[in-house]
């Protein structure tokens, strides 16, 4: 458990850490999302298309897969390994990239399809990385709390 628990955290984390440092690289113009002319793509169901070309939407409660992976050279060995989370709301994530390496625009988010903001305006998160000593012997413990602003 407590090994699934650390994965988790370390991967938003790096999502947290990476979503901060890359967003000073995008162009701060709102794109142009028009949704009658793209195609929705059910979470799960379906190829979603990036590069401005589908609107990926993820109802509320469905399973989202978050892929984690812990490397260090404080480790013996690499993991990696899938987790699943459940967002409270609708979500439509909208990101029309130039290509793989150059992000022009940010990923956008919406909860209706209609008022589109970037992703570091619609969530933020804190988190913490430690060590502690418990009667069960020594451990690391990360915790993140995300929220919706």
């Amino acid at each position: 458990m407590m090994q699934k628990t650390i994965c988790a955290i370390s991967f938003t984390t790096v999502l947290l850490l990476t979503t901060g440092c890359a967003q000073k690289h995008y162009v701060e113009s709102v794109p142009k999302i028009d949704p009658a002319k793209l195609p929705v793509v059910l979470q799960g169901q379906g190829e979603y298309k990036p590069y401005g070309k589908s609107i990926l939407f993820i109802p509320a409660g469905t399973k989202v897969p978050v892929k984690v992976s812990i490397k260090g050279d404080i480790f013996t060995q690499d993991l990696n390994q899938t987790l699943h989370i459940k967002l409270k709301n609708n979500t439509y994530v909208y990101a029309n990239f130039v290509d793989e390496r150059y992000r022009k625009y940010p990923v956008w988010i919406s909860h209706d399809k209609i008022h589109w903001k970037k992703y570091k305006d619609v969530y933020t998160g804190t988190y913490s990385v430690g060590a502690s000593i418990g009667n069960d012997g020594a451990y690391i413990h990360m915790y993140l709390i995300a929220t919706e602003k």
